[in-house]
């Protein structure tokens, strides 16, 4: 049975992404899989920037998000597109929680250090999703190959041992009315996600 960790990082209740989040939710229990949700702005374990908090508190919600990420066989990462980037909290919640001797390890005498520079990643066999909303349009980004999702793919994903897995980028939010937003875009994705996950009971 698959364990999903379905992290989203949207400051809306009403957000696309949020939306999302809910029905992948029960998509993934209907699947008959299981997933834990962590929504950034809205729970109680949600990190402060670092150092701005109480060591002992720090120290609880570290280990309770290294649990879950350790807990998970894949992590889908939702979230807007903001400047070309992700909001501030989810990029505080991976330079937070993927630690060193948690999420890699570096050995300095072995080959592969010193052919590559890099460490031994520690979180093998969890594959890592990323679900993207934009007001642009999203071949915008894909002629130039979603380097948002690209960062986070080379720089955090397979720096830590995992793999990518799927990246989905929703564009031209901006351009549909607010009204019609559920209907065109949240709709569409149950659809889309709907045939992903079935590939996970073949």
């Amino acid at each position: 049975m698959t364990h999903f960790l379905l992290v989203v990082a949207h400051p809306s209740e009403q957000g696309l992404v949020t939306l999302m989040g809910q029905n992948m939710q029960k998509q993934i229990v209907e699947q008959g899989s299981t997933v834990e949700v962590l929504d950034l702005y809205r729970d109680s374990h949600t990190q402060d920037f670092s150092g701005r908090e109480n060591a002992t508190i720090a120290q609880t919600k570290l280990e309770y998000m290294q649990n879950l990420i350790s807990r998970a066989d894949q992590i889908v990462l939702a979230y807007p597109l903001w400047y070309g980037g992700p909001p501030a909290i989810l990029k505080n919640w991976l330079d937070t929680n993927f630690t060193a001797h948690f999420a890699f390890v570096y050995h300095p005498a072995s080959v592969w250090y010193k052919l590559s520079g890099l460490p031994v990643g520690s979180l093998k066999n969890k594959i890592v999703h990323q679900l993207v909303t934009c007001g642009s349009p999203a071949w915008r980004y894909a002629l130039v190959l979603y380097p948002f999702a690209l960062i986070i793919d080379l720089f955090i994903v397979r720096f830590t041992g995992m793999k990518p897995g799927w990246t989905k980028v929703w564009g031209n939010i901006a351009l549909i009315p607010k009204e019609q937003r559920v209907a065109q875009i949240v709709d569409k994705h149950k659809v889309w996600f709907s045939k992903w996950i079935d590939t996970l009971g073949n």
